[in-house]
């Protein structure tokens, strides 16, 4: 499946707690029929703590069955309404648009109450996309997956069409769960952090931005 990321800021002089609310609770009201290619749709809003670099409030996060049904979805009638009532929370200027596909590493469960950290990550300068893939899948991945506090992790490289326009500005986002505050702060600091999250990721990421979350699953068929 195609994985859709829509990082977003609050429009300029509205209140995080009237932005999450607007988010949740009128957007997702601003189209009233279903949009057929959307099969998965959740929003995760970001937490204040831990501390992230990142100038994003949240992501829009949705699944398509193949890029096809991403082009139908933008050329329905649906997408000039979500467009429309964008604009009265979020501020245009600071979205991020990527388009991945999903590699779980930890498959596990949601649960209420879990946090994730979002990280997007961009390539060092020297690599290439397939070295900096199998590196970050084949070699970071395993070291990860060993970490105790990770209760679920899944990798999200950009989709390869995204090379053959241009160069992406990140090369993919990692998602990375906890059960709760308390087990990412202990994440953050540990020794496995220092190694894996840090010492073993300059071996292949030149630059990333992140920041915490909470999901909330809008769409998501049992």
């Amino acid at each position: 499946m195609i994985h859709s990321h829509y990082f977003i800021v609050n429009k300029t002089g509205m209140p995080l707690d009237e932005f999450f609310t607007y988010w949740r609770k009128r957007h997702v009201r601003a189209v009233s029929d279903p949009v057929p290619q959307i099969r998965r749709y959740a929003q995760s809003h970001r937490i204040p703590d831990p501390p992230g670099d990142a100038i994003y409030q949240g992501c829009a996060e949705s699944w398509y069955d193949n890029l096809e049904d991403v082009l139908a979805m933008r050329n329905s009638g649906a997408y000039p309404k979500m467009l429309a009532d964008e604009r009265n929370f979020i501020d245009p200027g600071s979205t991020e648009f990527l388009l991945t596909e999903d590699r779980a590493i930890v498959d596990g469960e949601r649960k209420p109450g879990m946090v994730k950290c979002l990280v997007l990550v961009k390539r060092k300068p020297a690599m290439t996309v397939a070295a900096f893939r199998q590196y970050w899948f084949e070699v970071h991945a395993p070291q990860a997956a060993k970490f105790d506090l990770v209760r679920r992790y899944v990798q999200c490289p950009t989709v390869d069409l995204a090379y053959a326009v241009a160069e992406p500005r990140w090369d993919g986002c990692a998602h990375i769960w906890f059960d709760d505050v308390e087990s990412a702060r202990r994440a953050a600091t540990s020794k496995e952090y220092e190694r894996v999250g840090k010492a073993d990721a300059s071996n292949f990421i030149g630059a990333y931005t992140s920041f915490w979350a909470r999901e909330h699953l809008v769409i998501w068929p049992k």
